[in-house]
């Protein structure tokens, strides 16, 4: 090291990327260059670690709202219409009337400011496939009736989104021949009830939802390709 160096002077180029607001450099002084070292790669490490948890390999937010793994009061969540885990009805699939089934729940909190259902195919390891999304449900709402509209307003604050078949409202199971696909049902409750302006699909629905769930359920049926 030549007298004009000092422990800082091989990391003073990245020093020169943070912005004021995040400059560590108090944490350097009377560090030797190995100390340095190690206390950039701790920084580096936790800024990683923390673009990481927000964001998704394309760089948009991702929510992942899971009753199992979450510690959020939960809802009672089934359709009167098949069990849970059981084969859904045909008339609700694409190889029937493509309706949407009925569906009810109980226990949500008292605190909460509307409901949302998502109904997800769960087949693709890899990959979320969105068939339906409702939001701004009424809390006083129990139940919904068999076969809703597909329109993208149903009552007066009662919406769906768009879904992944850029459809708003429902679009029931319709796996190929001869396979077996699960269907999620979610519900939510959430403290506040959503603004989403415009044609919404199912990203600016589940960032919306971010940060305002306070309750969930869920339940499952099956369907198998004709």
């Amino acid at each position: 090291m030549s007298s004009t160096e000092t422990p800082l002077s091989g990391y003073k180029s990245l020093l020169l990327f943070v912005p004021d607001y995040l400059n560590f450099s108090f944490l350097f002084n009377g560090c030797t260059d190995k100390k340095v070292g190690l206390i950039l790669k701790s920084i580096s490490l936790l800024v990683l670690f923390s673009m990481m948890s927000g964001c998704d390999s394309d760089g948009s937010n991702t929510v992942l709202f899971d009753p199992k793994l979450s510690k959020l009061g939960e809802i009672e969540f089934s359709s009167p219409a098949f069990k849970t885990g059981d084969l859904i009805p045909t008339k609700f699939t694409c190889y029937g009337d493509d309706s949407s089934p009925p569906l009810r729940w109980s226990d949500v909190p008292v605190n909460s400011r509307s409901i949302v259902i998502i109904m997800d195919d769960t087949y693709l390891s890899n990959k979320i496939i969105r068939h339906w999304s409702i939001y701004n449900i009424p809390i006083a709402t129990l139940s919904l009736k068999p076969a809703l509209l597909s329109r993208q307003q149903i009552q007066n604050t009662f919406m769906q989104a768009g879904n992944d078949f850029e459809h708003y409202g429902y679009t029931g199971p319709c796996p190929p021949t001869g396979e077996e696909h699960e269907y999620v049902f979610f519900i939510y409750a959430l403290s506040q009830p959503l603004d989403l302006s415009g044609k919404s699909g199912s990203t600016q629905l589940t960032n919306a939802m971010q940060g305002h769930v306070i309750a969930s359920g869920s339940f499952s049926g099956r369907y198998v390709g004709n």
